[in-house]
């Protein structure tokens, strides 16, 4: 299980930050595939009672959820007329309607 475990953590690890460091549309899988890899790291780290690196892929783990969220969520919200404004757009609140959101997305383009 550990061979396997260190193959995937190589994998989307290795595959994660090459994604995020490309300037094309599609480094926002990097983040998903960051995303894919904690639980690899949480497991290895665990069995091996390594509690600072336990620690550290929480955060990591952390850290590429808000890639996802700002990258994919966020995105996904505006295009369907589910935030507001900048404020909500950072922080959530009421509804922005969906000529609002066109025009965020237009903006963020």
């Amino acid at each position: 299980m550990m061979v396997f475990c260190q193959i995937m953590i190589f994998v989307f690890g290795a595959s994660a930050v090459w994604l995020v460091g490309r300037t094309e549309s599609w480094r926002r899988w990097g983040y998903i595939s960051g995303l894919c890899g904690g639980p690899f790291w949480l497991y290895v780290a665990y069995t091996n009672n390594q509690w600072g690196i336990f620690a550290l892929s929480l955060w990591y783990s952390y850290s590429w959820g808000q890639g996802v969220w700002n990258y994919w969520i966020k995105p996904w919200r505006a295009k369907n007329g589910l935030v507001q404004d900048e404020k909500d757009i950072k922080l959530g609140g009421s509804l922005m309607g969906p000529e609002e959101a066109k025009l965020y997305l237009e903006d963020k383009s």
